[in-house]
């Protein structure tokens, strides 16, 4: 040990004071006493005098003079390091001088190096004893402790050093920093923050903010923390610094689950220590946390390559097993097992390896793992996981057997439940119970001091799920959930309760459920989606609109959710919304049943056009949905119509659902409008068959009763509606039966009928009518004064309109057109703006076929109530009726204009996809059409030269050709009258020879005539045409023609993918000179697929024919087979309906009489 300065003059002045004694005692001559020579204890310091006598002065030198040998001794062994020997000396020393404070710190610093901390605590104390200020003893004190692992005395030792006034700046620094290091080991972290905290007062520095960023962090003060570490980071350019705050930034944002953070930080301080063990390690470890295994296999390949142990290949293997790449796991796994000598680390490998085989789907490499496993250390889960794969490879019996060896060895829970498990899967219900039972009852007597296990409930309760043992499922699930509740359990004890039918109960167990907060947002959004389903089972449909609602604010669209709050908002009626949901489901999955839906909401919010809309749009695809909702669809189109007084489409709809499967309330739908119709005779056989399947059909009699009335029958009436009355009391029958006993002319029997009835039992509506029905007995009876009382009691009730409205109703009903009209226009007149009221009047104007009279009560509404925009096309209908065409056009285009503006719900988008549009823009084209033009050209590359051009074109048929070109004039006025046609026809033919294009020129047969279409709803055509000769082989005739036509979407229909296609051609011509007849007829069957609005491509089957009679030429032929049109429409005139079309069919006919088949290729330009 060095000697300091201090010392080195302490010693100069004790020799300069010994040579001072001996130069007074030569002056003085006097003997030294023999006690002196002694060395007594000195008198404590505060007892000598201030100012000291002569004689004291002389023994102190003299003593000093003493000590002086020692004192320089111990220095100079202390120099040389021979401390043991410098201790001896100062002891020497500190006896003859104890009280000098200077050497005994000097002793204590000496005891500290020679590891003598329990006497360099004691020498201390004692320093401080005397010189309670005394830095050295703290400090050296504090370090004595600290290295008899005396933490807390030690900090109490430094923080007495840094407490004291005149302890230099370095000492109180050191002294601080010794409290904050030892703070914080002893995890004192508020110690140590106070202790930090008074150093940065005095002096800053990489280590002071370090050391601040642990404790803050420790302390739990995030800004603070982040802060000193990123202070630290500025005060240091030392690599290893650097590294050690990005551990620690590192360390601390993993702690706050800021994992981008902590990796940057980690991958900075690997910048510094590029093959870090430690820091690979935490960079593997976040980049696995966060599922990113790529980046995790990097690090941990990198940790390998680097430090190759066991331990850190079974990570490898495991981030291999995790990031998918099992076969690379596999290889990591086998390496591993030729490194281990251990069986139960071999066995835990082999288990390892066997459910990654298992999930290759390597079931036999998967066995034989786990049973290696089983054999090598017997353990259950090894046997388990046998027989696990076994029962995966379907071999049951042999997992069966596996089990029940293992139970040999003694009974087990895992095997017993195993083993039920396996028995319920070969539905052996008997060994199933026994072994769950034995499973359960072991359990509950192992775990009777311990606390009960949920798992097991919820196993058993799984089984007997299975096992459809709802009851004891639901039981064992309730069980485990009252010892632990999770979101798995609750969510098999809702299903069960659903399962068993418990509604309510289930309702309830998903409320508990949804209350769970570590429920992830996709089985949250499950159990919404099914606790929404049962509010709507259970009726309660607002609750279940808000449980679907909330489904929907769960991240992404869902559109069963959709579907379901679309569901729920049509049955509370709130019909806008339902349809908005229903729509955005179809965007969502686009199904049919949506579609139709979405027709029965417009249908609601009397929106028949966007109704009838949607209803086509699932007709479209039906096939999609079952047959009970196919027949729907029809039922309601007709429904639609009907409401739309389309009477007629209504009508046949009907007909057709009915000739699928009968339907009472379709036949009893149907039976009406043939009534409204005018077709009575159909509509009493529709009624009466209805009667003879039930007779107990009340609805059918009325209709029954109200057919016979109309057909002037009202003694029959009467007779359907006492039939009616037999079955049901209902005034409104009876007042009916006594109007037709009335009407019958049997007044008597009448009157008892109307007398029956009280006028409690009548609203005040039928008791108006019930009063004058009476008054009008009593007339004819000439009971006037009874009739006038009566009269006179009606009227007094007859104070609103809706009663005559009512009356009007009745009277329609009844076929009694004058009465309703005089009701309705009575209603009419009290409540004038009563749009309902007006429209009735007209639709019994229309029935009765008074059009005009229809079309002036119609266009006042229009004018009164411009919202009626249904009416446009009524107006347009009607005024075709009366051939007022120029009218019909104006209301057509306002019914299109009007849903081009923007009121198209159907399609808000694209509106020139709706096809109401398109129909009405082909109403205004029949009414405007004067010209049409069709060219067609037939190519046959074989012999058959009896092939006619398709009778489809219009043009051949009666005259063998294959090519021609036919014109027709519509004339204004009586070109169209009510679908009713006339047309004059010019047009021109001629053949070609087989394999040729070339017309042969004496072919050429002209021809001008006139056609007419006499039937409004059938495509009938009769006319007569003057034939010119032109070629040689041409004539010059009179040819009278009838021809008929049908089909079914021959025309594009625009934004439809695909369709049926059919059609069906008859002609028959006479020709008047050389009399002859000519017959045609053709029948065509396929599905038309729409490209893109450009092309629809037809594939089809044809079978034609032409037939001569007389035939002396043997032209006549028939034939058939397959074919494939392509049809495109170009140059439309979207306006007025006009549209250009170009068909090519190509066909291979084979002729019915055995002769040659072919190919033929047909063109037709229609414009």
């Amino acid at each position: 040990m060095k000697i300091n300065v201090k010392n080195r003059l302490a010693l100069i002045c004790v020799g300069l004071r010994c040579f001072s004694l001996v130069l007074v005692l030569m002056t003085l001559s006097l003997p030294v006493p023999a006690d002196e020579a002694r060395p007594t204890p000195e008198a404590p310091m505060t007892s000598q005098p201030n100012t000291p006598s002569p004689t004291n002065w002389l023994k102190r030198e003299i003593r000093l003079f003493r000590t002086y040998p020692h004192l320089d001794k111990a220095y100079r062994l202390m120099e040389d390091n021979r401390l043991q020997e410098a201790k001896e000396e100062l002891e020497k020393y500190i006896h003859i001088s104890p009280r000098d404070q200077a050497v005994r710190a000097t002793y204590v610093v000496l005891l500290y190096q020679l590891k003598e901390y329990v006497r360099v605590i004691q020498e201390a104390e004692d320093i401080l004893k005397i010189q309670p200020e005394s830095s050295t003893a703290f400090l050296y004190k504090g370090l004595a402790h600290q290295n008899l692992d005396q933490s807390m005395e030690a900090i109490k030792s430094f923080r007495g050093a840094a407490g004291l006034k005149d302890i230099s700046r370095d000492d109180r620094v050191f002294a601080l920093n010794m409290v904050a290091d030892l703070a914080i080991k002893e995890q004192s972290y508020q110690e140590a923050l106070n202790a930090l905290q008074e150093i940065k007062t005095i002096q800053e520095g990489f280590n002071l903010y370090y050391r601040l960023g642990m404790v803050e962090e420790k302390l739990g003060h995030h800004d603070e923390t982040e802060h000193n570490y990123h202070k630290a980071l500025e005060l240091t350019q030392d690599p290893g610094e650097q590294r050690n705050v990005f551990l620690g930034l590192g360390e601390f944002y993993k702690k706050e689950a800021q994992w981008e953070k902590a990796q940057a930080m980690f991958e900075s301080a690997l910048n510094q220590d590029p093959d870090n063990p430690e820091i690979l390690d935490n960079l593997t470890q976040l980049a696995y946390q966060q599922e990113k295994y790529g980046q995790s296999l990097q690090w941990m390949q990198h940790l390998f390559s680097i430090n190759k142990t066991v331990d850190n290949q079974k990570r490898l293997a495991n981030i291999l097993y995790s990031s998918g790449r099992l076969t690379e796991a596999v290889t990591e796994y086998t390496h591993i097992l030729a490194s281990l000598i251990e069986k139960e680390d071999v066995a835990l490998i082999l288990m390892t390896r066997g459910y990654i085989y298992q999930q290759l789907k390597e079931y036999k490499l998967s066995a034989e793992d786990f049973k290696a496993a089983a054999t090598m250390t017997g353990d259950i889960k090894a046997l388990l996981a046998y027989s696990q794969i076994l029962e995966d490879m379907g071999n049951l019996p042999e997992a069966i057997k596996v089990t029940e060896e293992g139970l040999e060895k003694g009974p087990s829970y895992d095997l017993h439940l195993r083993l039920g498990l396996l028995y319920s899967r070969i539905q052996n219900n008997e060994k199933a119970l026994k072994h769950l039972t034995a499973a359960r009852n072991i359990f509950e007597q192992n775990q009777s001091d311990k606390p009960l296990n949920p798992e097991i409930y919820a196993q058993l309760g799984d089984v007997f799920l299975r096992s459809k043992s709802y009851s004891e499922a639901i039981k064992h699930f309730e069980k485990s959930v009252s010892i632990e509740e999770t979101p798995e359990v609750l969510q098999q004890l809702a299903f069960t309760r659903i399962k068993q039918g418990d509604l309510k109960g289930a309702v309830k167990t998903n409320e508990q459920l949804l209350k769970k907060t570590g429920l992830i947002s996709s089985k949250r959004k499950e159990v919404l989606k099914v606790q929404a389903n049962l509010y709507s089972q259970l009726g309660d449909d607002a609750r279940a609109v808000q449980s679907f609602q909330n489904v929907l604010k769960e991240r992404e669209d869902d559109w069963e959710a959709r579907r379901g709050l679309g569901m729920s908002l049509y049955k509370l009626g709130r019909w806008q919304e339902a349809a908005e949901e229903f729509r955005l489901a179809n965007d969502l999955h686009p199904d049919p049943a949506f579609l139709l839906y979405l027709s029965r909401c417009y249908t609601k919010l009397n929106k028949p056009d966007v109704a009838t809309y949607y209803l086509k749009a699932a007709h479209g695809k039906s096939y999609m949905l079952d047959e009970s909702e196919q027949l729907n669809i029809d039922f309601e189109l007709g429904n639609i119509d009907s409401q739309r007084n389309n009477y007629i489409l209504a009508e046949k709809t009907w007909t057709n659902y009915l000739n699928k499967e009968y339907d009472a309330r379709v036949a009893l739908s149907l039976g009406k409008v043939q009534r409204y119709l005018g077709n009575i005779a159909q509509a009493r056989r529709t009624f009466e068959n209805i009667l003879s399947r039930a007779p107990e059909e009340v609805e059918a009699y009325q209709e029954l009763a109200y057919v016979h009335a109309q057909e002037g029958n009202y003694k029959l009436a009467a007779q359907v509606l006492q039939q009616c009355l037999d079955l049901k009391r209902d005034p409104h029958v009876a007042l009916s039966l006594g109007k037709m006993y009335q009407l019958a002319g049997d007044a008597d029997h009448a009157q008892r009928i109307l007398e029956n009835i009280t006028e409690e039992e009548l609203p005040v509506d039928l008791e108006v009518r019930w009063l004058n029905t009476l008054a009008e007995i009593y007339e004819g009876q000439h009971k006037f004064k009874d009739a006038e009382i009566l009269k006179t009691k009606a009227n007094s009730l007859r104070t609103l309109p809706e009663h005559h409205f009512e009356s009007g109703l009745f009277y329609q009903k009844l076929g009694l057109w004058n009465d309703a009209i005089i009701s309705f226009e009575t209603a009419l007149s009290e409540d004038p703006q009563n749009v309902s009221y007006a429209k009735h009047l007209g639709y019994v104007y229309v029935n009765i076929r008074k059009y005009d009279e229809a079309i002036s009560v119609f266009e006042k509404i229009v004018a009164q109530d411009p919202r009626a925009h249904d009416l446009y096309k009524e107006l347009g209908y009607l005024n075709m009726k009366i051939a007022a065409n120029d009218k019909a056009i104006s209301w057509f285009n306002r019914a299109i204009n009007h849903r081009l503006e923007g009121h198209n719900d159907a399609d808000p988008k694209n509106p020139e996809s709706d096809e109401e549009v398109e129909h009405l823009r082909k109403e205004i084209h029949k009414l405007e059409n004067r010209f049409n033009f069709t060219l067609y050209q037939m190519y046959r590359p074989n012999t058959h030269n009896k092939t006619n051009a398709p009778s489809g074109v219009g043009t051949g048929g009666s005259i063998l050709s294959q090519g021609g070109i036919d014109m027709t004039y519509q004339p204004p006025v009586i070109g169209f009258r009510d679908e009713r046609i006339f047309q004059i026809t010019s047009r021109i033919l001629w053949s070609t020879p087989p394999n040729s294009l070339a017309i042969e020129e004496d072919s050429y047969q002209g021809g001008v005539g006139v056609r007419y279409k006499p039937f409004r709803l059938y495509n009938f055509f009769m006319g007569a045409e003057r034939l010119i000769k032109i070629g040689d082989q041409a004539q010059d005739n009179w040819l009278f023609r009838q021809a008929y036509s049908w089909d079914n979407g021959m025309e594009l229909k625009r934004g439809k993918k695909c369709w049926n296609y059919s059609s069906f051609y008859m002609d028959a011509g006479y020709f008047l000179e050389n009399p002859s007849w000519a017959y045609s007829a053709e029948v065509r069957q396929g599905v038309s697929v729409n490209y893109k609005n450009f092309l629809v491509i037809t594939p089809q089957l044809i079978v034609n024919g032409r037939w001569e009679n007389p035939d002396p030429s043997s032209v006549s032929y028939s034939e058939g087979g397959p074919g494939i049109l392509f049809t495109h429409t170009f140059n439309a005139d979207k306006e007025e309906g006009k549209q250009t079309n170009l068909e090519l069919l190509l066909q291979y006919k084979i002729p019915f009489d055995g002769s040659s088949s072919g190919f033929v290729l047909s063109m037709t330009f229609r414009y």
